[in-house]
């Protein structure tokens, strides 16, 4: 077990994932990332080596890309943007374009609105889809105190403009986006794709896929996520 935990440490430590921290990782949840992997490594050990090794291997993949020279991370909002609004500084799309022409998934992480699960959700999932000939994007969206007034929503609609509208320069298919949205972000997915009080004219994906989704906001469901999305006092 000490050379798999030696092998998942040096994946962490390798100088390109350096600047990645503060996007893969909401900074309100883990102020220090190193000390959440330990946690998380030593929690898992033993358990789900398969998990751990898609886990890492995710990672690995998102290194080797970024070392190799590709572009691996796209703003979504523009610099004046981020600057007016300091809440949209960190959202933003990882993409991994390998199949020129091919579709793209668009893969939302859940996380309860509290963090973005790239680590289970994310990265993993990417690296499944371009092995199967699919281009991907992964969506680190607004959670946590920024999770309310539907600025995860404005982040998704964001994040399929920007495939819809730069698919020739990225190299993928604009007509054939599929969504994915796992747990929390099953709920973001299906509302923003069946929600009738958010514009007509917003890009719809050709299809939607939901990942044991949260469906409901009942008083005794899913509370974390009613939360933080609602915002607290419209729970309390």
């Amino acid at each position: 077990m000490k050379k798999e935990l030696d092998r998942y440490f040096n994946i962490l430590k390798r100088p390109s994932l350096k600047n990645e921290w503060r996007y893969i990782v909401n900074r309100s949840v883990y102020s220090k990332y190193p000390k959440f992997m330990w946690q998380y490594i030593l929690h898992r050990r033993g358990k789900s080596k398969a998990q751990l090794d898609s886990f890492f291997d995710g990672f690995s993949d998102l290194a080797k890309r970024k070392e190799a020279g590709e572009t691996v991370r796209l703003f979504l909002y523009n610099e004046e943007e981020r600057k007016s609004d300091p809440s949209k500084r960190d959202v933003v799309l990882y993409v991994n374009i390998r199949h020129k022409g091919a579709p793209v998934a668009l893969l939302v992480p859940g996380g309860a609105y509290r963090f973005v699960s790239v680590m289970n959700e994310g990265f993993p999932v990417a690296a499944a889809a371009s092995a199967r000939g699919y281009n991907s994007a992964v969506l680190v969206y607004r959670v946590a105190e920024y999770a309310n007034s539907l600025r995860p929503v404005e982040d998704l609609k964001r994040a399929l403009s920007v495939l819809c509208d730069c698919s020739d320069e990225l190299g993928v298919d604009r007509n054939n986006i599929f969504l994915f949205g796992s747990s929390a972000a099953g709920h973001l997915c299906g509302y923003y794709c069946a929600a009738q009080s958010l514009p007509a004219d917003r890009p719809i994906p050709r299809a939607l896929v939901l990942s044991y989704p949260v469906v409901t906001f009942s008083q005794d469901t899913h509370k974390e996520s009613r939360s933080y999305f609602l915002g607290r006092s419209a729970t309390s």
